[in-house]
């Protein structure tokens, strides 16, 4: 018996200007949340950093520990693919995050972001109460999930160039498969460029043994004519086609026209 296929959610994929309207469109607390989430890839349930995790002078933060939300509770335990990893930040939104932390008691076990009187987020509530109005502020799609900052943190990378392992790395995916299988539709075509480059190829052996591609591809295109005017020749022998013909036609230089 076939099982269904599983339908994934849609994916929404921000540019840098729809992250910064969205940033500056929440409650002005958790802008930095906005921009953290957008730039790092966490998932939503890795967003319980700890202070003590970041190191902001090198522009990172170390993934060790997630609080999924499951029926309104969360469980606290490691991250989803049980191993550790550790993102890179941009430099601004690294010195953001000193901004924020610095009228803070210095506690390396503090959580970065926190719920509106203390304690940690609880997503669910969390997006119905700030991040959905904001959401509906800026225009953006009204399917635009929280989630969607992870991805679009993968699609920011692979617009700057990053290679697949990179964005895996990133992203904290457990395979360099499972990034292609969500992301290759984002990464750019290479067969156009390939294409060009194998031309170039052909034309530097053809150069380096003393043959010109122009010519050497119309003598090719004037055997392909002589091989097909000798079989309708030879199909027909009494058509319309002499044989001065075959010199008529194969012979005409390259570039020359038939019609007006």
């Amino acid at each position: 018996m076939k099982l269904p296929k599983v339908r994934r959610t849609e994916m929404h994929f921000l540019d840098a200007e729809q992250v910064e309207a969205l940033a500056e469109a929440i409650d002005r607390q958790y802008a930095t949340l906005i921009r953290f989430a957008a730039y790092s890839g966490l998932r939503p349930s890795e967003l319980t950093a700890r202070v003590g995790r970041l190191d902001l002078l090198r522009g990172s933060a170390r993934v060790v520990e997630a609080a999924p939300e499951i029926d309104g509770r969360l469980h606290w335990g490691g991250v989803k693919t049980h191993e550790s990893r550790t993102v890179r930040l941009p430099r601004s939104i690294s010195e953001e995050l000193a901004a924020d932390l610095a009228g803070r008691p210095r506690d390396p076990e503090a959580l970065v972001f926190t719920a509106p009187l203390g304690g940690p987020l609880r997503p669910h509530t969390w997006v119905k109460s700030f991040f959905k109005p904001a959401v509906r502020a800026v225009g953006l799609p009204e399917g635009l999930r929280l989630y969607d900052l992870r991805h679009t943190c993968a699609s920011l990378l692979i617009a700057q160039g990053a290679s697949v392992k990179a964005v895996q790395a990133q992203i904290g995916h457990a395979t360099a498969s499972i990034t292609l299988d969500t992301y290759g539709h984002l990464f750019p075509s290479e067969l156009e460029a390939l294409a060009d480059r194998l031309e170039q190829a052909r034309a530097a052996a053809l150069e380096n043994r003393g043959a010109d591609p122009v010519r050497t591809s119309g003598r090719h295109a004037e055997r392909t004519c002589w091989s097909l005017m000798r079989r309708r020749w030879d199909s027909n022998p009494r058509g319309p086609l002499g044989s001065g013909d075959f010199q008529g036609r194969c012979l005409r230089p390259l570039g020359h026209s038939s019609g007006p």
